[in-house]
């Protein structure tokens, strides 16, 4: 009798061990995703440099669940033919005809009209040519002073440089929900032989219209949100290698009482140090209007006109947002796959570009215009057809 009441008191024992091991184990799994959590959402700066003031990052309200996202280009059916993206045409501005539809009817604001226009505006006239006319008189001639053998001297190669654009991509990049999140990726590229000491991208914002809310950076590469202003946030991007591109987030809060097509205008600035010392550029326009809900594409506003005409016909393809000074090359959707165009053009300061393409060799049919920013990496798809 008393082996077995030792036995039970045994058993019971490795019993309450088990479970407490187990409500141990079940604690430590739930506590690990808020401390993942915890531990994502702050964007802290780098180590403070000897003699300098650090600044202090904001923090960071809105914690996005998902992991660390690093762009992967990709242009999607912008590289497909016709055939294998037939709803493309349908959903690069579904929502967009709607409100241009309405808006019209109730007259359409200049703004508007700017942002996500129909009609392709006038290329501004180019400047001529300057003509410098040489000198007529000239000193009389005198006797030089006697040649002097130079000493050879063994040129220093040029230190190499790097070559940053920047491109801040929304989401959603058409229409955005009053009341809702609109996240711009700030996606920094180096196309130069040599590595930037770092990138500083001011993006500005309308503190009227939406609210700084969060941040999503690799802290480990040295990216940090370095400054917040009233209208304005400021993101420092850590050491970029030759030929590397990395992204990070920042998100804001739409305001719940805007009215339908309010412009969300945004246009990145930003200043990079290398060996050859320190640069400014500014990145491509990204706006996006406001409705009751949100809508996409893959692809920025590319338009062209006319859009049915004869072979014979030249037609005009523009955008405003490209990276300023960049070339874009070209090339055609077509029915039986994708034809190569001999089609290039630089960017204007402004970010708008032209191309004029008269179809003289193309059948009657349906067609698809790819324009592509070799810096910026975007790319525009317009439809047009030929009769």
């Amino acid at each position: 009798m008393q082996t077995l009441y030792k036995r039970s008191v045994y058993i019971r024992s490795v019993a309450l061990s088990t479970i407490t091991l187990f409500a141990l184990l079940l604690a430590l799994a739930a506590l690990a995703p808020l401390a993942a959590s915890a531990d994502q959402g702050t964007t802290d700066p780098p180590p403070a440099v000897p003699g300098e003031t650090p600044v202090l990052a904001p923090t960071v309200v809105l914690t996005p669940t998902e992991g660390l996202e690093l762009f992967a280009e990709d242009l999607g059916p912008a590289g497909a033919p016709l055939d294998a993206t037939e709803p493309l045409t349908d959903s690069i501005l579904p929502a967009l005809s709607d409100y241009l539809v309405r808006d019209k009817s109730a007259g359409t604001a200049e703004d508007l009209a700017n942002a996500f226009g129909d009609t392709v505006p006038a290329r501004p006239l180019a400047v001529g040519p300057r003509v410098f006319l040489p000198m007529v008189g000239r000193a009389p001639a005198q006797a030089g002073p006697t040649p002097v053998t130079p000493t050879p001297v063994t040129p220093t190669p040029p230190a190499k440089g790097a070559d940053i654009t920047v491109v801040a991509w929304a989401d959603p990049s058409l229409r955005v929900a009053r009341g809702g999140t609109l996240a711009y990726e700030l996606r920094v590229y180096n196309d130069g032989e040599g590595g930037a000491k770092s990138a500083r991208v001011t993006l500005p914002f309308d503190p009227a219209l939406m609210t700084l809310v969060g941040s999503r950076l690799d802290r480990g590469a040295g990216d940090w949100v370095s400054e917040v202003r009233s209208n304005a946030v400021v993101v420092t991007f850590g050491r970029l290698g030759d030929e590397e591109m990395r992204s990070g987030f920042v998100y804001f809060r739409v305001g719940s009482f805007l009215a339908d097509n309010t412009v969300l205008s945004t246009r990145p600035a930003y200043s990079w140090s290398d060996d050859r010392g320190t640069h400014e550029r500014s990145g491509p326009w990204a706006p996006v209007l406001v409705g009751g809900g949100n809508d996409s594409a893959a692809y920025v506003w590319t338009i062209v006109q006319p859009v049915t005409g004869l072979p014979s016909e030249l037609r005009t393809f523009y955008s405003n947002r490209f990276a300023p000074g960049e070339t874009v090359t070209t090339w055609l959707n077509a029915p039986r796959g994708v034809v190569s165009l001999d089609l290039r053009e630089t960017v204007d300061e402004q970010g708008q570009v032209w191309l004029e393409y008269r179809p003289s060799l193309l059948a009657p049919g349906s067609y698809q215009m790819v324009v592509y920013g070799n810096k910026s990496r975007l790319a525009g798809v317009v439809t047009f057809v030929v009769r």
